[in-house]
């Protein structure tokens, strides 16, 4: 399947102005927002038009098949003429539905009771609500809505306009998309348990999005999400009107996000678990009330030269309601059970489009194609003699005053040219370290970049799901290996700690913060260099049992110390949220 960001012609301006208008005469101030600026990046098209929504790299349809729209159809007839439709692609499904019941009920004679009086119309009074205002646009250009909008047999709710449904005393049957369960839980969530005093929003996102809103409920808050990388200033400050959060809740920072937070009054817990190639920007602002919490000790002075108020060390964690051991059953042990394993991406497309990038910073800011060409090679050449050092910024530094004016120039544009750089250096360790376990026959799960070291012994097993497949990967792997980015082999990863919770042995790249986590040796094991690493490899190879051993007791380290809960006991307690 071919997707494609360029909206089809079955969109029309036309119709969208046509809808726009009908519905102007019942809510103008929803059409207000409806046409205020939004981001439609996310959602893509087949060759056939179809729209897509793109989420982690997966892209999801949002038309729905005519068994689904029939069941909801029906579902529609028995809710006493009163539905809400729930999720992404809801206001084209509900007009489906109104349709489809609309024809049910012109085939079907209407009866008469024994008073003579007709009965219920079956078509109904349906209300679409959708959180993506970018939806709802395209549903308003895919076709005339116009009748359902005059009749009122069609409402529209937009985001936070779902508090409204929970105000209606006559609470309306809830249909729910295909997608609703995966894209709108904490909304549904809200319609099944009510609005509670305590309320977070939590910015939408993909990694540990789900387990910090899970974790929340657990708190008694209710939980929306706030799209706030796609909409508009004015919409997100009327969800914070609405809806009258404690607090906003973010995973990784983006440049704004205290600033636009401040403004609103509120308080942001903004924890950041990735790297960004982006320098980070001076903060314009004065609140007390923006704690930033990073995966690396490193970053601590980052934020406070830029001017943060409030950052201290946290380390990742997990969780370990989603992170188990699983038991394969026969069909899958071929598939899962391994020797050695890693998980990750092999980063290697990645490099090569940062190191394009590169070279086109680098001739936009002043220099030359070569000179960029002749610097990239040096750096990785250097890099590539000692993988257990970071190089990169050294070596930059190093370089004479031209170049080191083109360098300033990439800065001045937020952006961070060693860091283009490290992307590339540490795809090539994840390449060599990985290639050299081929003779163990590592199996590597990720990216099909991992299919070039097949020669060395490699087997690339495909892509790893982050829902029950990591558990199965981890779980079953004698040798789970970790491999840090080369630019922050000060920090543990992810993949550590997910692991560790399904019970899997872990052998990671040696740090402080790793040792100061875990007990070395007994609830995981280390190495240093590339010729250790073989050796801990070979050796646990022989001693299985000693392996196993170290899982357990690292899954107990991490239920007693190290799951979401605890990092978000510490988060709201910095926050005098506790």
């Amino acid at each position: 399947m071919l997707l494609k960001p360029e909206v089809p012609s079955r969109y029309s301006e036309k119709t969208l102005q046509k809808n726009l208008a009908a519905l102007h005469k019942r809510d103008p101030k929803l059409v207000e927002r409806i046409c205020l600026p939004v981001d439609g990046s996310h959602v893509q098209y087949d060759q056939q038009g179809r729209p897509h929504l793109l989420h982690h790299r997966t892209a999801f349809a949002l038309e729905v098949d005519q068994a689904t729209s029939a069941r909801l159809a029906a579902m529609a007839r028995e809710s006493e003429g009163k539905a809400l439709v729930v999720g992404p692609g809801s206001l084209a499904l509900a007009a489906d539905i109104l349709d489809a019941n609309r024809l049910a009920a012109v085939r079907t004679p209407a009866r008469r009771s024994r008073k003579n009086k007709p009965r219920r119309d079956s078509t109904g009074k349906i209300t679409a609500w959708d959180r993506d205002p970018w939806l709802v646009r395209l549903a308003l250009m895919s076709r005339d809505f116009t009748r359902h909008l005059a009749s009122g047999r069609l409402t529209i709710k937009l985001g936070v306009d779902l508090l409204d449904c929970l105000e209606d005393q006559a609470t309306p049957q809830v249909l729910q998309h295909p997608l609703a369960e995966k894209f709108n839980s904490n909304e549904l969530e809200l319609l099944e348990h009510g609005l509670r005093e305590k309320r977070a929003l939590v910015c939408a996102g993909t990694l540990f999005v789900d387990d910090i809103a899970a974790e929340l409920h657990e708190r008694a808050y209710s939980v929306f999400t706030l799209d706030h990388l796609r909409l508009s200033m004015e919409e997100i400050a009327h969800t914070v009107r609405a809806f009258a959060p404690k607090v906003v809740f973010a995973v990784n920072y983006s440049h704004g996000l205290a600033e636009a937070f401040e403004k609103l009054g509120m308080k942001l817990i903004c924890w950041e678990i990735d790297p960004s190639t982006s320098t980070l920007k001076p903060f314009e602002g004065s609140s007390s009330d923006t704690f930033i919490f990073t995966y690396r000790r490193a970053n601590e002075s980052r934020y406070a030269r830029a001017g943060y108020p409030n950052c201290q060390f946290l380390p990742i964690g997990t969780s370990t309601e989603r992170r188990t051991p699983a038991s394969l059953p026969a069909e899958e042990v071929e598939k899962y059970t391994c020797d050695v394993s890693f998980v990750g991406e092999s980063m290697h497309g990645q490099a090569l489009a940062l190191r394009d990038e590169f070279v086109r910073l680098f001739v936009g800011a002043g220099g030359s194609a070569e000179q960029a060409g002749a610097l990239y090679q040096h750096v990785m050449t250097e890099q590539r003699s000692d993988f257990s050092t970071y190089l990169v910024p050294a070596l930059l530094d190093e370089q004479p005053d031209a170049v080191q004016s083109v360098l300033a120039a990439i800065r001045g544009q937020n952006l961070d040219p060693a860091m283009l750089l490290a992307e590339s250096a540490a795809a090539e360790k994840r390449l060599t370290y990985v290639g050299v376990l081929g003779r163990f026959g590592i199996r590597a799960w990720g990216d099909p970049g991992w299919e070039q070291l097949a020669e060395r012994g490699v087997r690339y097993a495909g892509a790893a799901g982050h829902t029950q497949e990591l558990n199965k990967i981890y779980s079953n792997s004698l040798i789970n290996i970790d491999i840090s980015r080369i630019y922050q082999m000060d920090m543990v990863t992810m993949r550590v700690f997910d692991a560790m919770a399904c019970g899997g042995f872990v052998l990671a790249e040696y740090s402080e913060d790793l040792a100061a986590l875990f007990d070395i040796g007994s609830e995981v094991d280390a190495y240093r260099t590339l010729d250790e690493l073989i050796e801990k490899v070979q050796h646990y190879l022989a001693n299985p049992d000693e392996a196993r051993a170290i899982g357990t007791r690292g899954r107990e380290r991490v239920h007693r110390d190290h799951t979401i809960a605890h990092r978000l006991d510490t988060m709201l307690s910095a926050a005098g949220l506790a």
